[in-house]
Protein backbone atom coordinates (compact mmCIF):
# COMPACT_ATOMS: atom_id res chain seq x y z
CA UNK A 1 0.00 0.00 0.00
CA UNK A 2 1.54 3.30 -0.68
CA UNK A 3 1.78 5.82 1.09
CA UNK A 4 1.69 8.46 -0.13
CA UNK A 5 -3.37 18.78 -9.02
CA UNK A 6 -1.23 20.99 -8.43
CA UNK A 7 -3.07 23.63 -7.11
CA UNK A 8 -3.88 25.95 -10.11
CA UNK A 9 -3.06 29.43 -8.42
CA UNK A 10 -0.86 28.28 -5.86
CA UNK A 11 1.55 25.15 -6.19
CA UNK A 12 3.05 24.32 -9.42
CA UNK A 13 3.21 20.54 -11.01
CA UNK A 14 6.45 18.54 -9.71
CA UNK A 15 7.88 17.34 -6.59
CA UNK A 16 10.11 19.09 -4.06
CA UNK A 17 13.20 20.21 -4.18
CA UNK A 18 15.05 17.43 -1.66
CA UNK A 19 17.17 20.14 0.01
CA UNK A 20 15.84 23.76 0.71
CA UNK A 21 19.02 24.71 2.66
CA UNK A 22 22.22 25.86 1.37
CA UNK A 23 24.04 23.32 1.84
CA UNK A 24 23.00 19.96 0.42
CA UNK A 25 22.59 16.72 1.61
CA UNK A 26 23.16 13.23 0.81
CA UNK A 27 23.10 9.90 1.33
CA UNK A 28 25.99 7.89 2.94
CA UNK A 29 27.10 4.30 3.70
CA UNK A 30 24.27 2.03 4.43
CA UNK A 31 21.50 4.87 3.58
CA UNK A 32 22.50 5.56 0.17
CA UNK A 33 23.19 1.46 -0.65
CA UNK A 34 19.41 1.19 0.50
CA UNK A 35 18.27 4.74 -1.69
CA UNK A 36 19.91 3.52 -4.61
CA UNK A 37 18.10 -0.35 -4.50
CA UNK A 38 15.30 1.72 -4.63
CA UNK A 39 15.21 5.87 -5.39
CA UNK A 40 11.71 5.65 -6.25
CA UNK A 41 9.77 4.60 -2.64
CA UNK A 42 12.51 6.22 -0.86
CA UNK A 43 12.70 9.55 -2.59
CA UNK A 44 15.54 12.50 -2.24
CA UNK A 45 16.53 13.30 0.91
CA UNK A 46 15.97 16.94 2.99
CA UNK A 47 18.98 16.73 6.03
CA UNK A 48 21.50 14.30 6.48
CA UNK A 49 22.55 11.40 8.44
CA UNK A 50 21.86 12.27 12.28
CA UNK A 51 22.85 9.91 15.28
CA UNK A 52 19.91 9.28 18.03
CA UNK A 53 19.95 9.00 21.74
CA UNK A 54 19.57 5.27 22.09
CA UNK A 55 22.31 4.47 18.73
CA UNK A 56 20.33 4.59 16.10
CA UNK A 57 20.89 6.82 12.91
CA UNK A 58 17.89 8.86 11.29
CA UNK A 59 17.83 10.75 7.90
CA UNK A 60 14.45 12.27 6.54
CA UNK A 61 13.28 11.97 2.92
CA UNK A 62 10.50 13.59 0.89
CA UNK A 63 8.64 10.45 1.01
CA UNK A 64 9.37 9.26 4.73
CA UNK A 65 12.56 8.25 7.00
CA UNK A 66 15.74 6.19 6.82
CA UNK A 67 16.28 4.16 9.95
CA UNK A 68 19.86 2.22 11.03
CA UNK A 69 19.19 0.38 14.07
CA UNK A 70 21.22 -0.63 16.56
CA UNK A 71 19.44 -3.31 17.97
CA UNK A 72 19.36 -5.90 14.97
CA UNK A 73 21.76 -4.35 13.15
CA UNK A 74 19.41 -3.52 10.01
CA UNK A 75 18.75 -0.61 7.38
CA UNK A 76 15.52 0.70 6.65
CA UNK A 77 12.93 3.02 4.88
CA UNK A 78 9.57 3.72 5.70
CA UNK A 79 6.54 5.82 4.62
CA UNK A 80 4.67 5.07 7.67
CA UNK A 81 2.62 2.32 6.16
CA UNK A 82 5.15 -0.01 4.11
CA UNK A 83 9.15 -0.72 5.61
CA UNK A 84 11.66 -1.23 3.12
CA UNK A 85 14.23 -3.53 4.83
CA UNK A 86 17.85 -4.14 3.32
CA UNK A 87 18.18 -7.77 4.41
CA UNK A 88 20.35 -10.55 4.46
CA UNK A 89 18.53 -12.07 1.18
CA UNK A 90 18.45 -8.02 -0.59
CA UNK A 91 15.75 -5.19 -0.54
CA UNK A 92 12.55 -6.62 0.86
CA UNK A 93 9.12 -4.56 2.48
CA UNK A 94 6.52 -5.45 4.24
CA UNK A 95 3.52 -3.52 6.57
CA UNK A 96 4.86 -1.74 9.37
CA UNK A 97 2.62 -4.20 11.31
CA UNK A 98 4.68 -7.20 10.27
CA UNK A 99 8.09 -8.16 11.11
CA UNK A 100 10.66 -10.78 9.67
CA UNK A 101 12.11 -13.71 11.33
CA UNK A 102 14.95 -12.37 11.08
CA UNK A 103 14.27 -8.71 12.75
CA UNK A 104 14.44 -8.40 16.27
CA UNK A 105 11.22 -8.32 18.29
CA UNK A 106 9.30 -5.53 18.53
CA UNK A 107 9.44 -5.79 22.51
CA UNK A 108 13.20 -4.75 21.73
CA UNK A 109 11.75 -1.13 20.75
CA UNK A 110 12.70 1.57 22.95
CA UNK A 111 9.79 2.48 24.83
CA UNK A 112 9.02 5.60 26.55
CA UNK A 113 8.39 5.54 30.25
CA UNK A 114 5.75 3.69 32.04
CA UNK A 115 3.05 6.58 32.77
CA UNK A 116 0.46 6.07 30.36
CA UNK A 117 -0.98 9.55 29.55
CA UNK A 118 -4.92 10.03 28.69
CA UNK A 119 -5.75 9.60 25.43
CA UNK A 120 -6.54 13.17 23.19
CA UNK A 121 -9.79 14.43 22.47
CA UNK A 122 -11.10 14.23 19.17
CA UNK A 123 -11.55 18.01 17.52
CA UNK A 124 -14.15 18.88 15.70
CA UNK A 125 -13.55 19.86 12.13
CA UNK A 126 -12.66 23.88 12.38
CA UNK A 127 -14.77 26.13 9.85
CA UNK A 128 -12.95 27.09 6.77
CA UNK A 129 -10.58 30.20 7.29
CA UNK A 130 -8.45 29.38 3.49
CA UNK A 131 -8.65 27.27 0.76
CA UNK A 132 -7.41 24.41 2.25
CA UNK A 133 -9.43 23.67 5.48
CA UNK A 134 -8.52 20.94 8.15
CA UNK A 135 -11.61 18.16 8.89
CA UNK A 136 -11.49 14.49 10.37
CA UNK A 137 -11.17 11.71 8.27
CA UNK A 138 -14.49 10.94 9.56
CA UNK A 139 -16.34 13.65 8.85
CA UNK A 140 -18.07 14.31 5.52
CA UNK A 141 -18.52 15.50 2.51
CA UNK A 142 -15.89 12.53 1.66
CA UNK A 143 -14.11 9.79 3.65
CA UNK A 144 -10.96 8.18 2.37
CA UNK A 145 -10.39 6.13 5.13
CA UNK A 146 -11.12 2.75 6.11
CA UNK A 147 -12.90 0.06 3.86
CA UNK A 148 -9.77 -0.91 1.96
CA UNK A 149 -7.62 2.19 3.34
CA UNK A 150 -4.36 2.35 4.68
CA UNK A 151 -5.58 3.28 7.73
CA UNK A 152 -8.99 3.20 10.13
CA UNK A 153 -11.49 6.19 10.47
CA UNK A 154 -10.11 7.34 13.57
CA UNK A 155 -8.45 10.35 15.03
CA UNK A 156 -5.55 8.32 16.44
CA UNK A 157 -4.26 5.20 16.88
CA UNK A 158 -1.21 3.44 18.99
CA UNK A 159 1.24 2.89 17.20
CA UNK A 160 4.60 1.52 19.05
CA UNK A 161 6.88 1.37 16.01
CA UNK A 162 6.38 4.35 14.16
CA UNK A 163 4.95 7.41 14.64
CA UNK A 164 3.72 9.96 12.16
CA UNK A 165 0.84 12.28 10.34
CA UNK A 166 -1.21 10.87 7.40
CA UNK A 167 -4.28 11.58 5.82
CA UNK A 168 -5.38 13.14 2.25
CA UNK A 169 -5.94 15.83 0.50
CA UNK A 170 -9.57 16.29 -1.36
CA UNK A 171 -10.64 18.19 -4.04
CA UNK A 172 -13.84 20.53 -2.92
CA UNK A 173 -15.88 17.73 -5.51
CA UNK A 174 -14.37 14.63 -3.69
CA UNK A 175 -11.63 13.55 -6.05
CA UNK A 176 -7.90 13.09 -4.45
CA UNK A 177 -6.03 15.86 -5.08
CA UNK A 178 -1.91 14.68 -6.26
CA UNK A 179 1.20 16.08 -5.98
CA UNK A 180 0.54 18.75 -2.92
CA UNK A 181 2.98 19.52 -0.63
CA UNK A 182 2.63 19.10 3.03
CA UNK A 183 5.21 20.30 5.44
CA UNK A 184 5.32 19.30 9.25
CA UNK A 185 7.49 21.89 11.86
CA UNK A 186 8.31 19.64 15.28
CA UNK A 187 9.11 21.25 18.18
CA UNK A 188 8.92 24.79 19.10
CA UNK A 189 12.22 25.72 17.74
CA UNK A 190 11.17 28.09 14.18
CA UNK A 191 14.80 26.94 12.86
CA UNK A 192 14.20 23.16 13.60
CA UNK A 193 14.61 21.14 10.27
CA UNK A 194 11.16 20.87 7.89
CA UNK A 195 9.35 17.87 7.61
CA UNK A 196 7.84 17.62 3.80
CA UNK A 197 6.04 14.65 2.12
CA UNK A 198 4.28 14.95 -1.51
CA UNK A 199 0.45 13.54 -2.38
CA UNK A 200 0.60 10.82 -4.03
CA UNK A 201 -1.84 9.46 -6.93
CA UNK A 202 -4.42 8.87 -4.63
CA UNK A 203 -4.17 12.26 -2.65
CA UNK A 204 -2.14 10.67 0.32
CA UNK A 205 0.57 11.77 2.58
CA UNK A 206 2.65 10.36 5.00
CA UNK A 207 5.22 12.08 7.49
CA UNK A 208 7.11 9.99 9.57
CA UNK A 209 8.39 12.13 13.04
CA UNK A 210 9.65 9.38 15.38
CA UNK A 211 10.69 5.70 15.94
CA UNK A 212 11.17 3.36 18.59
CA UNK A 213 8.28 5.43 20.78
CA UNK A 214 9.86 8.86 20.53
CA UNK A 215 9.61 10.20 24.52
CA UNK A 216 7.04 13.03 24.43
CA UNK A 217 5.51 15.46 25.03
CA UNK A 218 5.78 16.63 20.94
CA UNK A 219 4.08 19.37 19.23
CA UNK A 220 3.66 19.47 15.26
CA UNK A 221 2.06 21.63 13.11
CA UNK A 222 1.14 20.62 9.72
CA UNK A 223 0.13 22.31 6.85
CA UNK A 224 -0.17 22.52 2.97
CA UNK A 225 2.42 24.83 1.26
CA UNK A 226 2.50 26.01 -2.33
CA UNK A 227 5.61 25.96 -4.68
CA UNK A 228 7.16 29.01 -3.11
CA UNK A 229 6.81 27.21 1.00
CA UNK A 230 4.38 29.43 1.85
CA UNK A 231 0.85 28.70 3.80
CA UNK A 232 -1.47 27.52 1.43
CA UNK A 233 -3.93 25.74 4.33
CA UNK A 234 -5.12 25.54 8.16
CA UNK A 235 -2.58 24.26 9.97
CA UNK A 236 -3.45 21.47 11.91
CA UNK A 237 -1.72 21.38 15.62
CA UNK A 238 -0.90 18.33 17.26
CA UNK A 239 0.26 17.57 20.65
CA UNK A 240 2.12 13.63 20.96
CA UNK A 241 2.35 12.51 24.39
CA UNK A 242 3.18 8.83 24.52
CA UNK A 243 3.01 6.32 21.44
CA UNK A 244 1.22 3.62 23.55
CA UNK A 245 -1.95 6.12 23.75
CA UNK A 246 -1.39 7.99 20.32
CA UNK A 247 1.25 7.40 18.34
CA UNK A 248 -0.24 7.69 14.34
CA UNK A 249 -2.77 10.96 13.42
CA UNK A 250 -5.21 11.35 10.58
CA UNK A 251 -6.70 14.13 9.17
CA UNK A 252 -7.28 15.42 5.90
CA UNK A 253 -7.01 18.61 4.05
CA UNK A 254 -10.42 19.36 2.34
CA UNK A 255 -10.76 22.07 -0.42
CA UNK A 256 -12.95 25.11 0.50
CA UNK A 257 -15.80 25.97 -1.23
CA UNK A 258 -18.60 24.18 -3.01
CA UNK A 259 -18.43 21.24 -6.03
CA UNK A 260 -20.16 23.58 -8.64
CA UNK A 261 -17.97 26.79 -7.44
Amino acid sequence: MPLLAALSALLAPGRLAAQTASTPCQFVLGFKTLHDLDPADVGDCTDNQAPQPNGDAQQHTTNGLMVWRKADNWTAFTNGYMTWINGPSGLASRLNTDRFSWEAPATALALAPATVLPAPSPTATAKPTTPWYIKRVSDPPIQMCGYGGTFACVDSAPNPQYQYVSGHVIYKDGTPASGFIVQANVGSDPNSPKLFNTTTADGQFGIVFGIGCATGPLTLDVYLVDANLKLASDVKHIQYLDCRTAGEFHFDFMENGSPNS
